[in-house]
């Protein structure tokens, strides 16, 4: 999936000049988004996934600052960088508060501006690694999990200790009923799954009926 990045800025002429000056295909960012105004922005962020906020800050309809902190209330998960004139104490704190990347002052040169963005992207490709690492794991623990053929106490408790799984959890077992087609081999393989799965949804049932 694409990285995507939002810019915000009153000055429309900044907008272009960011737009067309950056070489966002070398930094592996492949969507780029635009608003003119704290409003647009929120209704582009509720709207499309945005993964990194480039904001200016003293904006006529709101400030960036506001809008970071709209973004943190509702817990939209955006890294963000500020462009500002001002080097303001403040401005600069309540951007560290808002766990704001960058604090960057205007005129900011592409070069400089890439290398902050770089960092931002290496952040969130290493997020997705780890994002899809564990899924994957978790696909792996279940399936190896429903699949076995004698009940093991133990594999349940690596899931518990590796956190994949909790003992006060509550887990639903969907169950896909595959229809074959004409290959007598495929009917066969898909008859033992069935079977499978019905002794598994079975074992499952009476645990919960237990409990």
């Amino acid at each position: 999936m694409d990285i995507s990045i939002l810019i915000v800025d009153d000055d429309k002429l900044v907008v272009e000049k960011l737009v067309e000056g950056v070489n966002w295909k070398q930094l592996g960012i492949g969507i780029v988004l635009t608003a003119y105004n704290i409003r647009q922005a929120k209704e582009i962020l509720e709207e499309a996934r945005v993964d990194i906020l480039l904001s200016d800050i003293e904006m006529p309809q709101g400030s960036g600052l506001e809008l970071l902190e709209w973004v943190r209330n509702k817990e939209i998960p955006v890294e963000c960088i500020f462009l500002s004139s001002y080097a303001y104490f403040a401005y600069a704190q309540k951007a560290i508060n808002l766990k704001s990347r960058e604090y960057m002052l205007k005129p900011v040169s592409n070069r400089e501006l890439e290398e902050a963005l770089g960092s931002i992207v290496e952040i969130l490709q290493k997020k997705r690694e780890e994002q899809g690492e564990g899924e994957d794991k978790k696909s792996a623990f279940w399936e190896r999990y429903l699949l076995q053929e004698n009940y093991s106490r133990s594999l349940l408790e690596k899931g518990y200790k590796e956190g994949i799984c909790s003992p006060e959890g509550k887990y639903f077992l969907e169950i896909i009923r595959i229809f074959p087609d004409s290959d007598t081999k495929k009917k066969k393989n898909l008859v033992l799954y069935h079977f499978i799965i019905q002794n598994v949804a079975a074992e499952f049932m009476e645990d919960r009926i237990r409990s």
